[in-house]
């Protein structure tokens, strides 16, 4: 009895470790990318070509469930693709040859060239393994279709400086500043960038401006540079008429802000309040 239960527990150790030893720890290994054709010419429509590529596994490929990617870095890595799923259409699941389709459409793809990615992440095995991945395959675009693929042109950026404002608005977009409440009769920029009226009477920081380069001034600390111009914020308070004197005492005048520009290139403003 006792030789017969050794013997049984024997072989289930036996196939335990066959087992243990026999289980496929390798990724599957992908060959032969290939597109057909390689050059095309969607001037008069949109041409479909196809993808091949071969995958090995000794547990077997499970079915890939995605696509590949036809791209180019010279469309702001813009990902362009209208594909099919690979399809194993020759072979097995243990040595494979599968198939996916692009469509190149004449209106989303300019003349250029391009590659295709496979997206290795799709070839697995049961165990999970991912392929390492292969070369991508190039293709010549041809499209002298009256497509416009070329982006908006800016020019003549003009700031007035005679006509901007920032005042504080509701959530509708209504100004509620200037309100002129309580004498208000100055400007600070709040911490949210936008300009509230300030009265005289109360003291913040002041932000003050140079008409050229300036390493330091004395009590200020400085922001930045921006279009030729030093910005410097005070390091103490002082109310609006105070805050005038004491940057004119140091070469400097209380900023003048001329556009949304200034507050973008110099984010320190944005906190504490300054007054300008």
């Amino acid at each position: 009895m006792i030789s017969r239960l050794f013997l049984i527990y024997s072989i289930l150790f036996t196939l335990f470790v066959q087992k243990a030893f026999s289980q496929d720890t390798h990724a599957p290994i992908l060959s032969s990318f290939t597109i057909s054709p390689s050059s095309v010419d969607i001037s008069s429509g949109l041409v479909t070509v196809t993808l091949s590529i071969r995958a090995t596994d000794t547990s077997g490929v499970v079915a890939p469930s995605g696509k590949p990617y036809i791209y180019s870095t010279d469309i702001a890595g813009q990902i362009i693709y209208s594909a099919s799923n690979w399809q194993l259409v020759s072979g097995n699941q243990y040595d494979g040859y599968y198939e996916a389709q692009i469509g190149i459409d004449p209106t989303k793809v300019p003349s250029g060239n391009y590659t295709v990615e496979e997206s290795n992440n799709y070839f697995k095995d049961p165990n999970d393994f991912v392929a390492a991945g292969i070369n991508n395959v190039p293709i010549s675009v041809v499209n002298s279709s009256t497509n416009d693929f070329d982006p908006p042109v800016l020019s003549s950026f003009t700031v007035d400086s005679n006509n901007y404002t920032n005042w504080s608005t509701d959530d509708n977009g209504s100004f509620i500043e200037p309100n002129n409440s309580g004498n208000e009769h100055f400007t600070m920029i709040s911490i949210a960038g936008m300009w509230v009226d300030y009265p005289d009477t109360k003291s913040i920081q002041s932000l003050i401006e140079f008409n050229e380069i300036v390493s330091t001034a004395s009590g200020y600390t400085k922001i930045g540079d921006f279009n030729g111009h030093s910005y410097f914020k005070s390091d103490g308070n002082s109310n609006w008429t105070n805050g005038k004197s004491n940057a004119e005492s140091v070469g400097g005048y209380l900023a003048v802000v001329v556009g949304h520009i200034i507050i973008f290139r110099l984010p320190k403003l944005m906190h504490p309040l300054v007054l300008i």
